[in-house]
C-alpha cells in the first residue's frame, strides 16, 4: 500500500499530520477504486493468423487483495474485410467471451467484418473480473481471422495514412 499523508506546508518545511503508511491491513469499503492502470497501442497492427494470438494491447496489474474485482475497459479501432474475432484474456484464460455458437474459435467480445477496404469500426468491451489473486495479472486482447485475410488495428485496410489509438484500462475495485 502506498503512503497516504496529509501534509501541512509552512514555508520550506513540510510536516505530516496524518501518516497511514505504518497501518497494516488497511481496508477500503467495498466498491472503492484502489488503483488504475492503462495500456496503450499506438502503432499499426496487421495479421492474418487463423489462431488466437496477442495483438499487443496489454496491461498488467497487481491486486492488493484477493477479494478485489478488476474492471477492464477496452477501446480499439479495427478494420478488415474478412471476419476477425477478438477475445479478452486474463493471463492465459479467455474471459468475456460468448458461450453460444458451435465453434469455440468463433467466440469473443466482438468481431469485425467490413465490405470496403476503407471502413472500420471502434470496438470495445467493459468487463468486471474476479481474479482472486494478489499476484501480477496481465489482461490482453487476442485476435484470430476466419480465413487467411488480414485484420488491421489503428488504421484502415486500404492504406497507412491514418494513425489511431487503442487502449485497455484496468481499475482495481475493493471487494
Amino acid at each position: 500500500m502506498s503512503r497516504l499523508a496529509v501534509d501541512k506546508i509552512v514555508g520550506a518545511n513540510t510536516e505530516s499530520i496524518v501518516d497511514l503508511s505504518s497501518i497494516s491491513n488497511l481496508k477500503m469499503p467495498a466498491g472503492h477504486v484502489l488503483q488504475v492502470v492503462q495500456g496503450t497501442l499506438t502503432t499499426h497492427v496487421t495479421s492474418n493468423s487463423q489462431s488466437y494470438h496477442d495483438t499487443g494491447l496489454t496491461v498488467s496489474i497487481t491486486p492488493a487483495a484477493t477479494s478485489s474485482k478488476v474492471l477492464i475497459i477496452v477501446q480499439m479501432y479495427i478494420a478488415g474485410a474478412d471476419t476477425t474475432f477478438f477475445q479478452l484474456v486474463r493471463d492465459s484464460t479467455a474471459i468475456a467471451v460468448g458461450t453460444a455458437g458451435a465453434d469455440a474459435d468463433h467466440r469473443g467480445f466482438t468481431m469485425q467484418r467490413e465490405s470496403a477496404t476503407n471502413l472500420g469500426n471502434t470496438h470495445g468491451v467493459v468487463f468486471l473480473d474476479s481474479p482472486s489473486t494478489t499476484s501480477a495479472t496481465t489482461y490482453k486482447v487476442q485476435a484470430r481471422n476466419d480465413s487467411a485475410a488480414y485484420y488491421f488495428i489503428n488504421r484502415r485496410e486500404s492504406d497507412t495514412n491514418f494513425g489511431l489509438f487503442s487502449s485497455i484500462v484496468v481499475q482495481e475495485i475493493s471487494g
